[in-house]
């Protein structure tokens, strides 16, 4: 489609597809370097980051994860395991924290995991673990445990 016949005012035709299609590219262009620039490029730069020895930026001997029979949790405890720290691992008293528990003392057979099977869901929880913690020092804590409700919210 012709916008403007071809004179000598304007020696070339103008077509607008073009310029829409042109128009449109650059734009999306802009999107994509919005985008790129401001998820990747931080992530790539944050990947280059050591990571933090929290025993060393601390000076720390212990740690407390709750949540920490699965998930993110457990691979809290493994790294701060693996960083040197003792761990007190909390989380509800069933066979998944028993398999994690054994797991970290079976690779860091020199750390100390101390297990505290508790429903952190029950009033009462602070007092269980203050109890299993009274002879050791935390001095970091990640509270990872989390629950889910579900229905109305007028009915909880």
């Amino acid at each position: 489609m012709l916008l403007f016949k071809q004179s000598e005012r304007f020696p070339q035709k103008f077509d607008c597809t073009r310029s829409f299609t042109m128009f449109w590219s650059v734009a999306l262009a802009a999107i994509a370097l919005v985008v790129f620039g401001s998820y990747w490029v931080p992530r790539l730069l944050v990947s280059f980051l050591p990571t933090q020895n929290l025993k060393k930026k601390y000076s720390a001997e212990w740690a407390l994860v709750t949540g920490s029979s699965s998930g993110i949790g457990k691979s809290l405890a493994t790294r701060l395991a693996s960083q040197g720290l003792n761990v007190v691992m909390v989380a509800l008293n069933d066979r998944l924290l028993d398999d994690a528990v054994s797991e970290l003392r079976n690779t860091f057979k020199t750390r100390r995991i101390i297990k505290v099977g508790v429903d952190l869901s029950v009033p009462g929880y602070l007092d269980i673990v203050a109890e299993a913690t009274k002879d050791v020092n935390v001095q970091i804590v990640f509270n990872n445990a989390g629950f889910m409700l579900t229905g109305f919210f007028d009915k909880q």
